[in-house]
């Protein structure tokens, strides 16, 4: 898959129409080659990247969990060598999906995660990867995002009456498959906004930043719909 496309890159069809991918469909391929070998493998969202560049959950790698214990290690068709150390990563842990800071030992393993609450320690042996319903759920968001005249005005430069539509459909269906995929969430809020529906907007923004405070960490742009939020409860 020599092309990297972030608006078709996510579609399987691509791989074979275009040679064309993009970080979940490149992940979710490693993972599924992974675990036909026999191995523990499967996706977490990436919110801090290994050059401390934070996103809101902007990025996804596959993990190789290795055998005996050892550690888990981030296998990243985007990065120029084989191993990644991205340092915030989101997956399921104690209960729920949980915004983790990885610590690094020698050859890249991970070692151990830290809650970015800061309500303790989770081994690599106790995190769980996301599940098959998140990951769906993540394709539709990607569907949603670079819908043509869509969230991102994807195709035209500019958001169109149709296109937020067709952004909203996919929206609601990764909430379908994941109610609690803050970045669907958030997504939601960000396109009843474009539409003028700013009520709707304002309580969906309200529900995504409950869903970012219970999984531990509120990014930058989610505090930002937030503020906006709260300002329009406060007139």
């Amino acid at each position: 898959m020599p092309k990297f496309s972030l608006e078709r890159g996510f579609e399987f069809a691509s791989i074979a129409q275009t040679g064309e991918r993009q970080c979940l469909l490149q992940s979710t391929l490693i993972a599924a080659l992974l675990q036909r070998a026999g191995l523990s493998a499967g996706l977490v969202m990436v919110w801090n990247s290994q050059s401390g560049q934070e996103s809101n959950l902007g990025h996804v790698t596959s993990v190789l969990r290795l055998p005996g214990g050892a550690g888990d290690l981030e296998v990243d068709a985007s990065e120029p060598t084989p191993t990644a150390k991205h340092s915030g990563v989101l997956a399921w842990a104690e209960g729920g999906s949980r915004f983790l800071k990885a610590s690094f030992g020698p050859g890249d393993v991970i070692t151990a995660y830290a809650r970015a609450d800061g309500r303790g320690t989770v081994n690599p042996a106790d995190l769980t990867f996301l599940s098959l319903g998140y990951v769906r759920s993540q394709f539709a968001y990607y569907r949603s995002e670079r819908a043509t005249g869509g969230l991102l005005g994807t195709g035209t430069g500019r958001a169109t009456a149709e296109g937020l539509k067709r952004s909203e459909q996919w929206l609601k269906a990764a909430l379908a498959e994941e109610p609690n995929n803050a970045l669907a969430a958030g997504g939601l809020g960000n396109v009843w906004r474009k539409e003028g529906r700013n009520a709707e907007a304002r309580a969906q923004d309200l529900k995504a930043a409950k869903i970012y405070a219970a999984q531990g960490h509120t990014p930058a742009g989610m505090l930002a719909n937030l503020n906006w939020a709260r300002n329009r409860a406060g007139r």
